[in-house]
């Protein structure tokens, strides 16, 4: 994926991806985000989903 698209997914749900570009051993998505920029949308709505679940959740 493009970076501006993960920079823009990392700043809107650094929850989820605050460890991007992290070492491998603390970091469960170190390798970026391996995808076309097609994907954005549904990573998008599902980012949102997830956050919200879990705001709900606490």
């Amino acid at each position: 994926m493009n970076k501006k698209f993960e920079e823009i997914l990392t700043k809107k749900y650094p929850s989820l991806y605050q460890d991007i570009n992290g070492s491998k051993r603390n970091s469960i998505i170190c390798w970026d985000f391996q995808c076309q920029d097609g994907w954005l949308p549904l990573i998008e709505t599902l980012s949102e989903l997830i956050v919200d679940c879990s705001i709900n959740i606490s």
